[in-house]
């Protein structure tokens, strides 16, 4: 949990030093249509009546949102778009999550060339990640996104014609957010002050001993 946390960290931190862009689809009139993976609705109920019991348990995170397979990789889904205004081109696979609140990806394999950059963002334009980035690669190329607003979004590559080594992704599941909305919304109405569970550990604390260089890191990082 706590390493997972830092990484989490690490990452948002390390997004920060990426200079924002809108995703190269925004900037030029391309026509295409790009796959989408459609899933189907969920039984709210039934998950209503899940977190009315899960709740009152503090041992356990607080759930907001689901995880659903897909089988999403840019080898055998998606589409490329050739984009000779930017340079380079396009591989965009859409995601829709019926009714779902907000949408996160979790990214598999994932090798960014240098040069090349992946975005996310909703069907609207109202929400976009900062790029993903050649900094965002690590060892185990597992990495996950920010939440998207909305419950269809897009995944965006570019690559700059004239990038030698290949690019390399797949996403195993999204996670469907279904009562977080804004992060305020999380942090304002859900917790208050001493509501962590025995699972939340603090990184001061002996259990999280280990990663005392990391936290330094990520205290200088966000200074």
């Amino acid at each position: 949990m706590i390493k997972k946390t830092l990484f989490f960290i690490l990452f948002i931190c390390s997004s920060a030093l990426v200079v924002a862009q809108n995703p190269v689809s925004w900037e030029y009139a391309i026509e295409s249509n790009p796959p989408i993976i459609e899933l189907p609705a969920l039984n709210h109920t039934i998950i209503a009546q899940e977190d009315a019991v899960n709740d009152l348990d503090k041992s356990v995170p607080w759930r907001y949102g689901i995880r659903r397979e897909v089988a999403i990789d840019i080898d055998t889904f998606g589409e490329w778009t050739d984009v000779p205004e930017a340079d380079g081109r396009i591989w965009r696979a859409g995601v829709w999550s019926k009714d779902a609140v907000n949408i996160s990806v979790n990214f598999e394999g994932l090798y960014i060339p240098k040069g090349a950059h992946l975005q996310l963002y909703n069907v609207d334009k109202t929400d976009v990640t900062l790029p993903f980035g050649n900094q965002q690669n690590n060892v185990s190329g597992i990495i996950g996104s920010w939440f998207l607003e909305g419950d269809l979004i897009w995944i965006e590559y570019f690559e700059p014609y004239g990038v030698l080594e290949e690019s390399q992704f797949s996403i195993g599941s999204i996670i469907h957010g279904y009562r977080m909305g804004e992060v305020e919304t999380f942090v304002d109405g859900q917790r208050g002050l001493n509501d962590s569970g025995f699972c939340n550990y603090d990184i001061n604390c002996e259990t999280g001993a280990d990663f005392s260089l990391h936290k330094e890191i990520v205290k200088k990082a966000v200074a």
